[in-house]
């Protein structure tokens, strides 16, 4: 008897046991909330809704992987391709030699490879210029921020050096030209102190930064006035310097000794162009960043031939960077009239500082409101990249597609909504993003450079 009732009690809680999973596993396809905190029991062989949303679920993450790593897979060819089209440029090699032959003295620890850095408001604040310079010497050696303006409007967030300066500064460039007593210094600008004033003052701190948190050694560049001839001095932490102006460009070395500190403080009795500062190593990669807000290129032919000549006597620079564009953007796609100016401005260059190798940057994509309202790559941008790359192709010098490296049409798109890479004007890089498009112009030089290896070995 005990054992027929112990039988019956077990087929009993059995059955209750089916019933109580069958209903919970009919009630948790009707609940969502048992569906959030609890984990679907299959017991039955027959079909889930839930099981099968679980399955879309994970169909749908995986499919979204895949579409992730062909992107990628695509936006690395993208840059490929980009470096492959250089590759096969016809000049790209020669255009490169002087900064590849620069590049093979520093084995030695001796000597300096100097990159120029031009551009526009896409580089001001030394945006690219500055991650450029810090992989080089990294690699190369160096050590020092380079190029210095006397008077700057992008100091206040500048993050690799502290810039103060006093308000007694005027301030000339290639883009007020109508107000040009004296030639443009190599950055496009000069700065005048006052003259009545009893301070000119202007002060550099370095930061906490690899390779320019110190001043390796300081020189000072400033021009001449032939009609006055009256002593002008600068006193340049707490020592004071007289200021001959006998030479076009004259410099004026005013420490070789390791400092954090640049205080200076223009006593001018005559008006005299003062050019700006250089903060260097005498060894490894220096870059100087000379960025005008503004700026479309084309003034660069401003810069006269002699005060190139003869700042490059001093600072003897292997590469010449530029990268303009975004100061010609508008709604026409016709830019034959521009690929012909920039072709006079790389051949100005070309003739000024013959020794030195010119690589032209290509406007990146910039993003603008089309008729419906979405943001799509601006119409002038393929056009713009296309006359850049035929004046580089024109004058034998070498050419990035900077367009092209950070991922083509509509990248702009991504770079400011998903990568968060540049800022809502859809137009400049925020540091991040300067950052990843400066490794990726180093990947490209490095990449360049390994072939120019690769080649003088099977030459001998």
């Amino acid at each position: 008897m005990t054992s027929k009732n112990t039988l019956l009690k077990g087929l009993l809680l059995s059955l209750l046991m089916f019933c109580f999973l069958g209903t919970y596993s009919y009630l948790y396809e009707q609940s969502p909330y048992l569906q959030k905190q609890f984990k679907q029991i299959n017991i039955l062989p027959i079909k889930k809704d839930s099981l099968y949303r679980d399955l879309i679920t994970k169909n749908k993450q995986t499919l979204s992987n895949q579409k992730k790593y062909v992107t990628s897979i695509l936006k690395q060819k993208r840059i490929q391709d980009s470096i492959q089209q250089i590759l096969n440029f016809k000049g790209a090699k020669v255009g490169l030699l002087s900064y590849f032959q620069a590049l093979d003295k520093l084995k030695d620890s001796s000597g300096t490879c100097r990159i120029a850095y031009y551009g526009d408001s896409m580089i001001e604040g030394d945006l690219m210029s500055m991650t450029l310079r810090e992989f080089l010497q990294e690699k190369y050696g160096g050590q020092g921020i380079g190029y210095m303006p006397i008077v700057s409007n992008t100091n206040y967030f500048r993050i690799n050096i502290k810039h103060d300066f006093s308000e007694t500064w005027t301030t000339r460039s290639l883009l007020n030209t109508q107000d040009l007593n004296y030639p443009l210094g190599i950055s496009g600008q000069y700065f005048i102190a006052d003259t009545t004033a009893q301070e000119n003052s202007v002060i550099y701190r370095v930061r906490n930064k690899k390779f320019v948190n110190t001043f390796p050694i300081t020189k000072l560049f400033y021009g001449r006035n032939d009609s006055i001839d009256l002593k002008n001095t600068v006193v340049f932490n707490d020592r004071e310097f007289e200021m001959p102006n006998t030479a076009l460009v004259n410099t004026l070395v005013l420490s070789s000794k390791i400092l954090k500190k640049a205080d200076f403080n223009f006593k001018m009795n005559s008006e005299v162009p003062i050019y700006g500062v250089s903060f260097e190593s005498n060894y490894g990669v220096l870059v100087d960043n000379f960025s005008i807000r503004g700026n479309s290129g084309l003034p660069m032919t401003l810069l006269k031939n002699n005060v190139l000549q003869s700042f490059n006597k001093e600072l003897d620079y292997d590469l010449i960077i530029l990268q303009f564009g975004l100061n010609v953007l508008s709604d026409e796609t016709n830019y034959v009239w521009y690929r012909a100016q920039m072709a006079r401005v790389i051949t100005h260059f070309k003739k000024a500082l013959p020794n030195a190798s010119i690589l032209v940057v290509s406007v990146p994509d910039v993003s603008k409101k089309n008729d419906q309202g979405e943001m799509k790559t601006n119409v002038s941008i393929l056009p713009i990249v296309e006359a850049q790359r035929k004046a580089a192709k024109q004058t034998g010098v070498s050419f990035f597609n900077l367009y092209n490296a950070m991922g083509g049409e509509n990248s702009m798109v991504k770079w400011v909504e998903e990568l968060e890479y540049a800022n809502k004007d859809y137009t400049h890089f925020n540091f991040k993003g300067a950052r990843v498009a400066s490794k990726i112009m180093f990947d490209f030089l490095e990449n360049q450079y390994k072939n120019y290896k690769k080649n003088i070995k099977s030459d001998e």
